[in-house]
């Protein structure tokens, strides 16, 4: 539907449970997670959770990400809390095949996100939250333009201490002018998993 260099944005579709399932059920996939709880999704949890992306609404906006070269399912992605009179939206994002981590499949899926949302959904700013911990998700997001606008103080407790959640965005303007430039940087870093919580992000 929406292509990048490295991947491309499709519909979520139902006979992806099963990919689903296995990745959140991965340890190491659930604790980048925002906010939600470490523990496994059971085929239940994770088939309702599809269904209702799936289907979808005006406050939501929820796509599979797709390596162009063979078409693998690697994660999903979203915009979610959409606020049509204040144009403002919540970006999730996870990767669940850690085998493409660190590789730019996630930038690139952050691009076409940030794309989607400035220009055809006409949004003006474009949020989201990610864990102190996840430095390799926080310079991804630098290097395409967000911007650290505050930090909720050990708001989650994860791996027996307390870490900071940190809010950041980017406004349309902003992206405008970073585009070109970020582009390019943002190639060679995706983040691990960004922002998000459970199978919605």
């Amino acid at each position: 539907m929406f292509r990048g260099q490295l991947v491309e944005l499709k519909a979520i579709e139902p006979d992806n449970l099963g990919t689903y399932t296995r990745w959140f059920q991965d340890p190491e996939v659930l604790r980048l997670l925002t906010p939600a709880t470490v523990k496994p999704w059971s085929s239940v949890a994770e088939k309702r959770a599809i269904e209702r992306m799936a289907r979808g609404g005006d406050d939501a906006v929820h796509f599979a990400i797709h390596v162009l070269t063979d078409g693998q399912l690697i994660g999903n992605c979203s915009l979610q809390a959409i606020d049509g009179k204040n144009r403002t939206a919540g970006l999730g994002i996870v990767i669940g095949e850690r085998a493409y981590w660190g590789r730019g499949f996630g930038s690139d899926a952050l691009r076409l996100m940030l794309r989607y949302g400035f220009s055809e959904l006409n949004l003006h700013r474009i949020w989201l939250k990610v864990l102190a911990f996840n430095e390799r998700a926080i310079r991804a997001y630098n290097k395409i333009g967000f911007v650290e606008e505050g930090r909720l103080r050990e708001a989650v407790y994860r791996d027996g201490r307390y870490w900071d959640e940190l809010m950041m965005a980017v406004l349309r303007t902003e992206y405008g002018q970073a585009r070109p430039a970020a582009k390019a940087a943002a190639d060679a870093e995706a983040p691990a998993l960004p922002a998000g919580g459970g199978s919605g992000a």
